[in-house]
């Protein structure tokens, strides 16, 4: 399910980057004509409402992830052109992922745990 989540929203990151594609990846789908603009944002809307209503029907915690993720993608679309935004954004999430993990870390194995506390 992520996968198609991953695609659909690269779909909508490729509608969002139209222009600055049209300069920097003038081969992209979307810029040659190949793939047309509004049909394939149509899709993407789609598709990531029906990837939404199978997580949540699948667990609230998988939507959840889901939307994060969509979220994620979307902030990175519109705020990458917004300068050092991103950088924050990414620093946030590395940051949060980091702390999280050596939380889970020194909680849930003796060794790590003896590691971090030093007892």
């Amino acid at each position: 399910m992520g996968f198609f989540a991953w695609g659909f929203n690269q779909i909508f990151s490729d509608w969002c980057d139209r222009k600055e594609d049209a300069i920097n990846a003038p081969h992209r789908p979307m810029v040659t004509g190949a793939l047309k603009p509004l049909p394939a944002f149509a899709v993407s809307v789609a598709g990531l409402a029906a990837i939404a209503v199978a997580g949540y029907l699948m667990s609230p915690w998988t939507f959840a992830f889901l939307a994060l993720g969509g979220a994620l993608n979307i902030a990175y679309s519109l705020l990458k052109r917004v300068p050092y935004a991103c950088l924050y954004l990414i620093a946030f999430l590395w940051l949060s992922v980091s702390v999280r993990s050596l939380s889970d870390a020194c909680h849930h194995t003796q060794i790590n745990y003896l590691f971090c506390t030093g007892k």
